[in-house]
Parts: C-alpha cells; sequence; structure tokens
C-alpha cells in the first residue's frame, strides 16, 4: 500500500499513470473530482488546493497543508478504524519533497536534475521505487 502510494504520486508528478484506470469527472477549474474505478471523490478549498479525499465512500484523508510552505501537504489523516489517525507526512527542502514518512518508516526521494528520473529509498539506501520519464525522442 505504501509503494503504490508513493508510486502514484511520482507519476502524478510526470504528468499522470501510464494506464488509465477509468473515466473521469472534471470541474470546471479542470481538477479531478471523481472517478469511476474506484469511486474517488476529490474536495478542493477556495485557492484550488485538495483538501479531501474519499474511496468508494469510506476511509476519507483530509490533507494538512502549511501556509508557511506555500500550501503545500504537510501531513494525510485517515478516518480508520473509527476515529482520525496520522497517516503520511511530508518533509520538504524549499519546495521540494524530501521524505515520506508512513508506518512508523522513512523514505527518502530522490531526483535527477537533467533527467527528472525519481527514485525513492528507504533509510538503509535501498531502492524500493523508481520512476524513468519517457523521452519525447524515444522511437
Amino acid at each position: 500500500m505504501l509503494l503504490a502510494g508513493i508510486i502514484t504520486c511520482l507519476l502524478s508528478l510526470l504528468g499522470g499513470p501510464i494506464n488509465d484506470p477509468g473515466p473521469f469527472t472534471y470541474d470546471a477549474t479542470g481538477q479531478q473530482t471523481a472517478s469511476s474505478y474506484t469511486n474517488l471523490q476529490n474536495f478542493y478549498d477556495g485557492d484550488g488546493l485538495r483538501v479531501k479525499r474519499t474511496e468508494d465512500g469510506l476511509n476519507p484523508a483530509l490533507f494538512l497543508r502549511s501556509t508557511v510552505l506555500g500550501g503545500q501537504i504537510v501531513a494525510e489523516i485517515d478516518y480508520a478504524g473509527g476515529s482520525w489517525q496520522w497517516w503520511r507526512g511530508y518533509v520538504y527542502q524549499g519546495s521540494q519533497l524530501l521524505a515520506v514518512q508512513q508506518s512508523g518508516a522513512v523514505y527518502w526521494m530522490h531526483e535527477d536534475p537533467v533527467t527528472k528520473s525519481k527514485r525513492v529509498t528507504d533509510v538503509n539506501g535501498n531502492i524500493v521505487s523508481t520512476v524513468e520519464p519517457r523521452s519525447i525522442l524515444q522511437f
């Protein structure tokens, strides 16, 4: 689950998933509000920042943002087991995502400044995820 979440996050930074999981619904500003594949619903504030997500109407998640960091998400708080629980935390260096903390573990984010390839490593330096962007010139 953690790895899938990190990969989804990285893919969204690169422009979206390779395989479209299903029809999406968008609001007037072009932001995704729903997906029929998982009954995903996203909710946004007046500034267009995502503040809540639900899937199949269950386990909603709230996104805690920092005004000091320009609206960056610093934590996800999920409703599970009948109570709200801290689920995932994000650490930034400036505007760049540096690390994600989840389930008692820390995962470090690395990006090659030239190729824009991304790596996620655990605290021991083991690669747990990679994303290689496709070049326009690849055939």
